[in-house]
């Protein structure tokens, strides 16, 4: 999904270093607490070596997962490098990389790799991608020579234990990696909070983290547990987590509220379209469908006055982004907006490889996209005028959430309102969100990390409630305290002698 940084966004001193140290060309991990920008820092670094970068080849913008990797507009890691699943040996997975034309073209030409969402990475896997690069680009310094640029918090989604082992294989963190810190100097720590102001909130997230709460900690989290409501109208999400029957939970509840209100329901239908793969080759249907699924923009979406919804693309740099919530209070054709001078979501690109205007309810000839459906927006079509928590009132047509290759090349495009309903979120939807009014269901979590993760998503405890709070649940991974307490107990630019070496081409 193309997001973008609609306006300059000035940066705090740790992410100003950071940035700083990528134009000098150094490997850099940057890590902290969620909300303190992580994400703003990523973003404006890849619109910097964009701006800098001739060929679109030196850079490659990647993640571990799909819908983590369409957050930034880049591609899953295991694509880019050709590796599928990547659980042979490394030794096989360089060969099978060199005798392909694609990947090995793509490992050579890579001047700088980009991996958010690290901690999800398995060590294992790090150290097959280390290993890969030196052998195609026949360089034996650490990862060929490849500037890495990886950001993540270890204290949140851990890498998933491969569990289609005959017996469970657990997961490696990426810092215990083999060659991590022959690639890593140190890691940047962003400190400073932005998503939430309070210094209690503040101090009772950074102790969630650790899995360390204290006693008012618990007090003040149980107190939580409190019915909220608000004179717009306007309910708290409600947070779940991503296992399926949860999944399914978060469909019923934002069915029966839909149902609920009064009316008939106006439904959208996507415009899909299947594009191209990297060397030009046509990406059937069932696979352009495929990667239309990762995408947060359903194929159909009904709605009514009254229904609360997301927004799920960047309109406005802060105002009016991914995450941001309102009502849907009337609907109107783009010309009956215009008349009434209404607000109208417009596209915005962040490569500018995709520079498609939604204007016209059409796809740019340029891109030579092929229809996977019969359905077409017209001028006269009613798009509903959504009223945010911030008072703004903004007209969604259509807008484009594509999926890129490797090349900048589009895979798949959906041009669909850019809304989802959000009474009830999955945890997996909400990644990367700040939500200024939220209500977090925490009776299943089954996975360290994951009470912090959400409950970091609020912006303040005044709009925050908390459901089936248990303190056992919280839990911080032993490893991740250890490797944390390590590298917190050096000070800037400070580095143990005993990670000072070399790599050797034969590891």
């Amino acid at each position: 999904m193309s997001t973008g940084l609609e306006e300059h966004v000035a940066l705090s001193a740790e992410q100003t270093h950071a940035l700083q140290l990528v134009k000098s060309g150094e490997n850099v991990f940057f890590t902290g607490p969620a909300g303190t920008g992580k994400s703003v820092l990523l973003r404006t670094i890849i619109e910097e070596l964009i701006s800098t970068t001739h060929d679109n080849h030196e850079l490659a913008v990647t993640a571990p997962t799909g819908i983590a990797a369409l957050n930034i507009g880049g591609t899953t890691i295991h694509s880019f490098a050709g590796i599928g699943l990547g659980k042979e040996k490394k030794e096989i997975l360089a060969k099978k990389i060199k005798n392909s034309l694609g990947p090995r073209e793509r490992w050579s030409d890579l001047k700088t790799l980009i991996i958010d969402e690290i901690s999800m990475v398995d060590g294992e896997l790090f150290d097959k991608l280390e290993y890969i690069a030196r052998v195609i680009k026949k360089n034996p310094a650490p990862f060929g020579g490849i500037q890495l640029i990886l950001c993540g918090d270890f204290f949140q989604l851990p890498p998933v234990p491969d569990k289609t082992y005959k017996y469970h294989k657990p997961a490696v963190q990426t810092f215990d990696a083999k060659s991590w810190s022959r690639c890593i100097s140190r890691p940047i720590f962003l400190t400073q909070v932005f998503r939430q102001r309070d210094p209690k909130f503040i101090q009772i997230l950074t102790n969630m983290r650790h899995g360390m709460l204290n006693a008012d900690d618990e007090r003040t989290l149980r107190s939580l547990s409190r019915r909220l409501c608000y004179p717009d109208g306007i309910e708290p999400s409600r947070l779940y987590f991503l296992c399926f029957p949860l999944r399914r939970d978060v469909e019923s509840c934002n069915n029966t509220k839909l149902e609920a209100l009064p009316g008939d329901p106006c439904t959208f239908s996507a415009m899909d379209f299947a594009g191209y793969d990297y060397e030009g080759n046509p990406i059937d249907k069932s696979s352009a469908e495929r990667l239309l699924d990762r995408i947060n923009a359903s194929p159909v979406i009904s709605l009514k006055v009254g229904a609360q919804v997301m927004l799920i693309q960047n309109v406005e740099q802060g105002t009016l982004v991914n995450g941001s919530q309102g009502l849907v209070i009337d609907f109107m054709t783009v010309h009956d907006a215009q008349v009434r001078g209404v607000e109208i979501a417009e596209q915005t690109t962040r490569r500018g490889r995709d520079d498609v205007s939604t204007s016209d309810m059409g796809v740019s000839s340029s891109a030579d996209l092929r229809p996977l459906n019969s359905n077409v927006f017209r001028r006269q079509d009613l798009w509903p005028l959504v009223k945010f928590e911030n008072g703004r009132e903004l007209l969604c047509q259509p807008l484009n959430f594509t999926v890129e290759g490797f090349m900048g090349n589009v895979e798949a495009r959906r041009m669909q309102v850019p809304l989802i309903l959000s009474w009830a979120l999955s945890i997996h939807k909400s990644q990367g969100q700040t939500l200024t009014r939220v209500k977090i269901d925490l009776e299943h979590i089954f996975e360290k990390g994951q009470a912090y993760v959400a409950v970091s998503r609020a912006t303040s405890m005044d709009n925050l409630e908390i459901m089936n709070f248990q303190s056992s649940k919280v839990l911080a991974h032993p490893r991740v305290i250890a490797w944390h307490r390590f590298w917190s107990s050096f000070g800037p630019g400070e580095l143990p002698e005993e990670l000072r070496h070399d790599i050797h081409p034969d590891d």
